[in-house]
Parts: C-alpha cells; structure tokens; sequence
C-alpha cells in the first residue's frame, strides 16, 4: 500500500503515447510562452508614446476617482442653493383624518428654526430660506381630492413626504395615492411621517411605528417613520429633505420643466384665443423659448417670450440684484404640426366605372339600415350614429358572436323625418306626464329614476358575460348562419405558423397611418434630438411665460365606449387603444379584454421617447377615474403587427381513425370549398385538412393525422390585422376638481 503523499509511477510494462505534434507551426502555448511580457514593434516605434509605469497609473486612477467625488460633492451642495431653484416638497397625507393636520404640520417645519425666512405665495407655494444649511426650500400641498394634481405635483417635486394617521395608517383613498404615486416615480425614497400622536402614550410610540413599518411593506419598504413632537424633530426632517440621495431619472434630466406657482389667463383680440402667464422656477434642464412646452390635460404651445423675474427667495441679500431679461423666438421656432396631412391621389388610383357612378347618384335615395340593440325603438336609433367606418368595424368587433342581440332598423329618409317630428312631440309630452304620475308613487321608483341607469347595466352585464365566454372559449365564434362565411371573414386568412410566417407591416396600413411620422432609424432619430444643445431660460431661474394660442383648440372630442385615459411621462391624453400579448417575435396576438397580466396597449398618441412611466385610468359611468394599471413606455413602432384570431368550431359526427365527418363549422357547400386550404387543428392536438365537402348543408369530410376522438372539437384557425382607431383626445379635465397649480414640461 502506498504512503501518503507519494506520486504514482508507471511501471516498465506502462504504455507511454506520443506527444501531440503540430506539424510546421508551433501551438499556441509556445507561441504565448514566448511572447509572453513582450512589446509589439509597431508600438514602440511610434513617437510620442510613453507606457506608464504602475505608480503612474495609480496617480491617475486616484485623480480621476477623487475629481468624480468632488463633482458628486459640488452637486449634492448645489441642491437648493444659489444659482439652483429650490428643493421642491410635497406633502400628501394619505388618511382624511390627516388633511386638517396638513397646515398645521407645515407651520411647525417652517417656524422650528428662528434664523429661517418664509414666504409664500398666491397660489399656496411656501417658500423657507435656511441659511444654516444654506438650501432653500418649496413646499406645496395639493388637494387631497384631486388625484391628478397630485400626480402632476410628484412630477417635478424632488422629495414627496407622506402623512400617516397614527390610528389606521393609511386609508383606501391613501392606498391608490401612494400606489399611483410610487408606479410613476420619484427622485427619491418618499419620507413617512406620523401624524399627530397626542392620543398615544409615549411607551406606545415605538410599537406603533413598527406596526406601521409592516402595514407599509407590501406597498413601500419604509425604513424609517419620523414624527415632529419638537422642534428638533423638524430641523433634522428639513436637513433630510436637502440631504435625500437621489436617483437619476432620465425622464427629468433630458426635459426642461416648471412648476407654475401663478397662472393668469389673458384672453386675446380673437375669440376664443387668448395667452398663458405661468410663473416658476426653471428646474432640470433649460427651457428653449424656441420649442414647444406641453401642459399636462391642455396639449403643445408654442412660447411668445420668456421674461426673467427677480428672484423671491434669495439665499443671502448679495444675490438680490440679478440681471433681468426678455427673451425672444426667432425664425428656427418649432411649429405645432404633430400629424401629416394625407395626400389622397399619393397612391394607386382607379376610375369608377358607370355603374359605380349610377349606384353613387341614387345611393341617398335609398334606404339603410342600421344595426341597433334590442328594443331599441326607430326615435332612439336616429340618434344613433354609424359612419363607414364603424360599419366595417361592427362585423369585426369582438362582440361578433352576439347577432342575435342586435335589430336592423331603417332609417327614416328626410321627406319622411319632418312628418315624424310632430308624432316624437305628442310622445315627449305623453312620457313627461307619465314620468310625473310615476314619480309619486313611491320612493321605490324614484330611487331607480336617479341612481340607477338601466341600459348601462344591461351593458355592463353584456360585458362581463362575453368576458366569461372569452376566458372559457378564448377566440372562438359561432359561424353566422344567415351570411357567408366566405363573406364574413373575407378580411381574414390562414396562417401556416403564426411564429414563423412572415407578415408584411407595409401591407394594407389603413387611412390613418398616412397621418403620423416614421423613422427610418428611431433610436438614431432619438439620440440626435437628446443630443441637441438647449439655451434659453437657465435652470435656477425665476420666470414668467407667456404661452400663446391657449383656448383655440381646448374642445373635448366625442366621448368614445372603453376611453382611457393616460398618464405617460410628463403627457396626460384619452385614447381607446386595442390590446395585446407582450411576447417575442415578429407578430403580436390581439387581446379582446384587458386581463390580469402583463398587456401591451397601443394606440395612436405624440412622440414620447422611452424609457418613460405610464399609468392608465379608467373612466367610470358616475365621471370619476379608477386607477387600471401601470407600466413603462415600451416603444414608438408603427411596425408592430398585432394579429386578431377567430377560431370556427366544428364537431367530429362520425369518427372511423384518421377520417372523420364533422358538422357546425360551415352550413352551406360553398363556404367549404372556399376554406378547404386551411388547416384544422383540434383542442387535443391533432392536425388535418379538409378533404371534400359532403352535401349541402355544412358537412364535409375531414382527415387527421392520428386517430380522433369523438369528444374532440375541430378549429380552423383565422387571423387578421388589426388597428387602433385615431381616438387621441389632448384635452383631459381632472374629475375630482378644478386644478389650480399646472406643471409644464419644454
């Protein structure tokens, strides 16, 4: 046995192989040992060139690190102080107990140092001088009720501090707050303050606050819960506002923006129009008087002139006198054009032929009907609208399985019209006297007259059974047995695969894609922009702007069914966007519902650079927004090709292996021949074509490629391209109140 430690020997009858032989050239392990520590020729016989020694080389590494720490250090002293606009705070409670509290929580952070000065505005904006610390302060409260300025506040405030009631935390009005607050962002962690604890015992205190730590967790891990009992308590709340780590925001850093502490509306000589004073401190980046700024819930304006104002709250009385200046637009001003203006011949063009003509002529001669809910009578279904569009979208709306819920009422031509006017009267006054009577005859059907509408129940019913049907039969639809399937789905085709078949995004784009800008190279197009040098109004600098043409244009659209409205970056719109999945690949799955998961909208909206936040609201039947859901900007692709599926079910009738006869895909032979080409899939798997049709009434014979079960469905699988409607909507008015304090962003 061997000892340990000693190596293993071969012995004499050992098989000893030859080393590897790499032939004429040496292998690489000699090669690397011998120019192993050397140096290149062409290197050393350049001029001008000098390898540093190692001690060099620290010395550099050492400067370059202690000047990166001196440029973090001039920065973080340069918040809120001379030359820098103030640190902006927000305080939100997030309780209505706490509202009452908020003023008096305010006077206690301003008036805990003696040697601060005070101000504060018209508008609500206080503004604290803390020469100690040499910062200088804003804090603004915005209205508890109004849930979209308190978004548009967190936008440009640089720490947000959020009051606790000390009781029950945090109420549901405190939840979404908080939850719509942290899913837009902010610069830096948010500060928890408890509100008033004169009810808790000293002893109880430090329970309290770590009750309230692990009510916060699932929503924001707060280290930390601060009170202001005394004074103390307030100068170290105010160092830590000026004091805060902050996380760059690309959204902040690339645009100029601007709190508006007064906002004056002057109207102007033509009706209508009018100019935009807005007041604030230029923060972020410098604000261009040549570009456009955008006001959140208004839309794009461009700018008169940009006047600079003398500051209100100088640190010291040495920086009081400051140079005061106008400045002006020239000729490279940026105009408000956001669309294209299609050009209608820019394309292949074909001529009407006689017929076409003839049937235009006496087209309004004739009679149309329109598709209408049940019980609909003909008064209320001239009030329906119904354009072309609409027409072509009603047969390829997702609630396409539903023809039987639907009437077709004529329309009443124009000779006829003024002859039914006088019969709608005498109804008008018949259903007022009837409403009257009713009215009196308890509270029962008072109660359903003022709260309860009926017709957006039935609809709301409607719609949560078709969600029910879509989440147990995703994608599939009842053939139409009154028209041809052929004629029904002639939009739609058959697709081999849908992750490799290829589908061109140039093909058939609809009227509306003629209106919006392309990039042949949008991230080269967006670097460029970023790229480009502002001058104009510097950060730190107290001004007013005067924004002109505002009035011209602020006329809300027709509100549309499922309009959402839109939170993204610094821009605030209404859309109805289409949904899809978030998957890879060249081709996306259209989503009838908004479900429960990661979901892609898309719709038609201004150029918005990503990485950007995004929060959706959904606009109630009583006028208020709830909040849906939040995410990020993914991107500005016109390319995207989302893809609607619509499945045919059929089933199996008789089975004998592979072969099968199947019933209730089709009803008639022609609709069979036409889709013969596709192939069918079934729910368990197997795969199969349509051999030949087998009579006249929808039955044809089909062929597998195993044997098939009685129990099993067969799908024809049918795709088409779908797009968004141009329903973009700039002007948003917030539901809860008027706003009084706008955010602007250039």
């Amino acid at each position: 046995m061997a000892s340990v430690g000693e190596a293993h020997r071969a012995g004499a009858f050992k098989q000893s192989n030859k080393s590897h032989k790499t032939g004429r050239h040496k292998s690489k392990g000699a090669v690397e040992k011998e120019n192993r520590g050397r140096v290149s020729a062409k290197v050393v016989s350049k001029k001008g060139i000098k390898v540093q020694r190692k001690q060099d080389r620290k010395n550099h590494l050492t400067q370059a690190r202690n000047l990166a720490r001196q440029e973090v250090t001039a920065r973080k002293r340069g918040i809120g102080g001379h030359g820098a606009p103030p640190v902006l705070v927000a305080l939100i409670p997030l309780s209505d107990s706490q509202v009452p509290n908020v003023p008096g929580l305010l006077e206690k952070l301003t008036s805990s140092m003696q040697d601060a000065e005070m101000t504060k505005t018209e508008s609500g904006v206080t503004h604290l001088m803390v020469p100690r610390f040499k910062q200088r302060f804003s804090f603004i409260i915005p209205s508890f009720d109004s849930l979209y300025e308190i978004l548009d506040v967190a936008k440009v405030c640089d720490t947000v501090m959020f009051l606790l009631c000390p009781h029950t935390g945090l109420s549901e009005r405190g939840e979404l707050i908080l939850s719509s607050v942290l899913a837009q962002g902010i610069p830096a962690d948010p500060l928890m303050v408890l509100g008033s604890a004169d009810e808790i015992p000293p002893s109880k205190l430090t329970e309290v606050k770590k009750l309230m730590i692990k009510a916060l967790e699932r929503k924001f891990p707060a280290e930390k819960i601060y009170t202001l009992e005394t004074d103390t308590d307030a100068v170290n709340l105010v160092r830590t506002f000026g004091s805060q780590k902050r996380r760059s925001s690309t959204l902040r850093e690339r645009r100029g923006n601007m709190l508006a502490e007064t906002v004056q509306y002057i109207p102007g000589e033509a009706p209508g129009e009018g100019s935009l004073e807005l007041t604030g401190f230029v923060r972020s980046q410098d604000i261009s008087v040549n570009r456009l700024v955008h006001i959140p819930g208004l839309g794009d304006f461009q700018l008169e002139k940009i006047e600079k104002l003398q500051d209100p709250c100088p640190i010291s009385k040495k920086n009081e006198m400051e140079d005061l200046s106008v400045l002006l637009p020239n000729d490279d001003i940026v105009d408000l054009e956001t669309e294209i203006a299609p050009d209608g011949m820019d394309g292949e063009q074909t001529w009407p032929t006689d017929e076409e003509l003839a049937q235009a002529e006496h087209k309004g001669d004739k009679k149309r009907t329109k598709r209408v809910p049940k019980g609909t009578s003909e008064y209320q279904a001239a009030w329906i609208e119904e354009n072309e569009e609409d027409k072509d979208d009603a047969e390829d709306d997702e609630n396409e399985d539903d023809d039987e819920e639907m009437n077709e009422v004529e329309d009443i031509p124009a000779a006829e019209e003024s002859d039914s006017e006088d019969e709608s009267e005498d109804e008008k006054e018949d259903m007022a006297e009837d409403t009257v009577t009713e009215s009196e005859a308890g509270n029962t059907e008072d109660y359903d007259m003022k709260h309860v509408n009926f017709s957006e129940e039935v609809n709301e019913l409607e719609r949560l059974r078709e969600a029910r049907l879509e989440a147990m039969f995703p994608d599939e639809v009842d053939t139409p047995r009154d028209t041809q399937a052929r004629v029904r789905f002639q939009k739609y085709r058959g697709l081999k695969s849908f992750r490799t078949t290829v589908w061109d995004p140039k093909e058939n784009l609809p009227y509306d894609y003629g209106r919006i800008f392309q990039f042949e190279n949008f991230l080269r197009t967006k670097k460029r922009i970023l790229s480009e040098a502002v001058t104009g109004a510097e950060v730190g600098w107290y001004v007013k702007i005067y924004v002109k043409g505002v009035g011209a244009h602020l006329k809300p659209q027709i509100e549309e069914r499922d309009r959402l409205i839109f939170h993204c970056g610094w821009r605030r719109f209404a859309s109805c966007p289409i949904f899809s999945q978030h998957s890879t690949g060249n081709k996306h799955k259209y989503e009838r519902y908004f479900r429960d998961d990661v979901v892609v909208m898309t719709t038609f909206a201004p150029i918005t650079f990503p990485p950007a936040p995004v929060l959706v609201f959904q606009e109630l039947t009583d006028g208020t927004h709830s909040l849906l859901g939040s995410g990020t900007l993914l991107s500005a692709d016109p390319d995207r090709v989302i893809v609607k599926r619509t499945l045919l079910s059929g089933h199996p009738f008789k089975v004998l292996k592979r072969h099968a006869t199947v019933r209730f895909m089709f009803f008639n032979r022609e609709d069979i021949e036409w889709f013969k080409p596709i192939e069918l899939r079934t729910k368990m798997g197997r795969r199969g074509h349509i051999k030949e049709p087998l009579g006249t009434h929808g039955h044809m014979k089909c062929i597998f490629d195993g044997q098939l079960n009685q129990q099993d469905t067969v799908l024809l699988h049918l795709f088409k391209r779908v797009f968004p409607k141009w329903t973009y909507d700039p002007f948003v008015s917030d539901p809860d109140q008027p706003r009084e304090l706008n955010t602007m962003e250039s």
